[in-house]
């Protein structure tokens, strides 16, 4: 009977965050009503005064926190079609369009090539992807053949460090000398082949409520591979988002951190996620720690219980549950998208998590 008790608890806990884990938490969809240029987000950023901007296919968006200011080739952007933006240390937020030329917004203006012609260069039909900036405050630019461009305020440079390519992990590993101007990264998957000695967890070792892991995800890249978010450093990468677990079954195009507040762009709409580095709101009565990253399920053992119960999530409406005796661990069978393998098994002990 006791240990009936200790399954139901635990089906409670886990099955919570299925279907409303996210109750208490406020989630806010903004379109082209709102006063959003274009319903389809590519790419998000923070500038220093604190204004969200959105790319889209049809212009940029400025978010003061109550409306939106939107952006076209009127006002100066080289293409109404913008596809990344990047904000830098000198207070310019930067607008990367699919014909490669390059303009920036500073002091309520719009520069671009015709204005300044420190910003002519040729870009050889390629557009920039990813802007760093280093110690000196110099912005060096990421095209989509993997050319470097330097921009130091006289003179835009092209294959600056040379003609061979580069790739954004070759970069983002070099932290200590190219600073990231994004916050995140649209990158196939999270394994990093020039960096063997990097650690890839399967699940959130951490809750958000844990602070050293909430100032972990705002103060590092965040890779965004299909619908998952991960927080990167070049020692290891850790899930701690997934669209599933809130509704959003697109792909994630953007990502923007604002305070406790999360801002998810997609292909179909833009989501305001309010308070979600407060953390997850669930039963007092629950006692384990549930993680849905990577569709996969983790908690602790249950205090007081001389069992442990091994957890399979079978689909979104199935669990099965089996006792043993022994080990207290819970396991997983999911798809461990972060290793790149079609299937893998997450075991999970109360004291740590095992990485991939």
């Amino acid at each position: 009977m006791q240990a009936i008790r200790y399954i139901i608890l635990l089906l409670a806990c886990l099955a919570g965050p299925l279907t409303g884990f996210a109750q208490g938490l406020v989630i806010r969809n903004y379109n082209v009503k709102d006063g959003l240029a274009n319903a389809t987000v590519y790419s998000a950023v923070q500038d220093l005064e604190g204004f969200i901007w959105f790319a889209t296919p049809t212009g940029v968006s400025k978010f003061d926190g109550k409306r939106f200011r939107n952006y076209t080739k009127k006002d100066g952007l080289t293409d109404n079609d913008v596809v990344k933006l990047a904000a830098d240390s000198r207070g310019r937020v930067w607008f990367f369009t699919s014909n490669g030329k390059l303009s920036f917004y500073q002091n309520h203006i719009v520069h671009n090539e015709d204005s300044d012609s420190t910003l002519r260069y040729n870009s050889r039909s390629h557009y920039i992807q990813y802007a760093f900036e280093d110690k000196a405050r110099i912005t060096w630019f990421l095209n989509s053949a993997g050319r470097i461009i330097q921009y130091n305020g006289r003179k835009t440079t092209y294959d600056k460090l040379g003609s061979s390519s580069m790739d954004v992990m070759s970069l983002l590993s070099k932290d200590s000398v190219f600073h990231p101007l994004q916050r995140y990264f649209n990158l196939p998957g999270v394994k990093d082949s020039n960096n063997v000695l990097q650690k890839i967890f399967i699940a959130a070792p951490y809750s958000l409520g844990n602070q050293r892991f909430s100032e972990r995800i705002r103060n590092n890249p965040v890779v965004i591979t299909g619908n998952i978010l991960y927080s990167y450093t070049p020692q290891d990468i850790m899930p701690f988002f997934s669209g599933p677990d809130w509704g959003i079954r697109e792909e994630i195009s953007s990502v923007s951190i604002d305070g406790e507040n999360l801002w998810i762009g997609t292909p179909r709409s833009l989501y305001l996620i309010r308070d979600f580095f407060r953390g997850r709101r669930r039963s007092a009565n629950c006692s384990t720690t549930t993680s849905l990253l990577l569709s996969c399920t983790t908690a602790t053992a249950i205090p007081g219980s001389p069992l442990s119960v091994t957890a399979c999530i079978i689909s979104r409406s199935s669990i099965s549950i089996s006792l043993t005796s022994t080990i207290r661990t819970v396991c997983i069978p999911i798809r461990c998208t972060a290793c790149l393998r079609t299937s893998a098994t997450a075991c999970c002990t109360s004291a740590r998590m095992r990485a991939c």
